[in-house]
């Protein structure tokens, strides 16, 4: 049975007051922006928060500022440098994804520096084990001893480009130069004037009919995975 989250989620509105207050450049994208301006709520079985941005210079205070909140940084250890993920609660994850733009300039990208598979992902793990704060803390830390050893093995498989995996969402960038502010319930919120034409792009003709199974990497014209 899938999850059903709160149309209204107070992790929504701390996130978009803690980006207005650091005047941060972002607009809301994906099935978030989907839900407020088709729905005008959020979908209940979107289980995150999808934000757009520019400004990755601002990574760090972002984090900072999201911590102060009372969110968790969930990809700490994780490796994305494109992607900061927070939660609070059981409530909805907040995604801000840091956009780039393509050689061309007709593009921008949202890209998920990844870690390649489970075995990349259990190295990265243990090569932080001994400040590692996540889940099975105790177990992980536990390996504090071989951290040294699983760093090594991480440069070694980051070198032969094997450790990492490019993977992210390509979009014509003129839908994300002009955004403008509305007001959803009782916090203003930035989105994309031409949203009409990115849910057309995005999920076809039909973007006003809810789609309960739609899965972003399923949509093999938009999305871009190196191996």
């Amino acid at each position: 049975m899938t999850k059903r989250f709160l149309k209204n989620d107070p992790n929504f509105k701390d996130c978009i007051e803690v980006l207005n207050k650091l005047k941060i450049n972002y607009w809301l994208c994906h099935g978030t922006l989907l839900g407020v301006i088709r729905d005008k709520s959020l979908i209940p079985w979107d289980n995150d928060i999808d934000i757009g941005s520019w400004d990755l210079k601002n990574k760090e205070k972002i984090i900072t500022a999201f911590v102060k909140k009372g969110f968790r940084y969930r990809n700490k250890f994780f490796g994305n440098n494109y992607l900061l993920s927070f939660q609070k609660g059981k409530n909805r994850v907040v995604d801000i994804n840091f956009y780039e733009i393509d050689n061309t300039s007709k593009y921008c990208f949202q890209r998920h520096y990844a870690i390649r598979n489970i075995f990349c992902r259990f190295i990265y793990v243990f090569s932080v084990a001994k400040k590692y704060n996540g889940r099975f803390k105790i177990l992980i830390r536990s390996f504090g001893f071989a951290s040294k050893f699983f760093k090594l093995l991480k440069k070694k498989l980051e070198k032969m480009n094997l450790f990492y995996i490019d993977a992210g969402f390509k979009t014509k960038i003129k839908y994300f130069k002009k955004i403008k502010t509305i007001k959803y319930y009782d916090v203003s919120v930035k989105i994309p004037i031409f949203y009409k034409n990115y849910f057309e792009d995005l999920y076809g003709k039909n973007w006003k009919i809810p789609d309960k199974k739609y899965y972003w990497e399923k949509n093999k014209n938009k999305t871009i995975l190196t191996k």
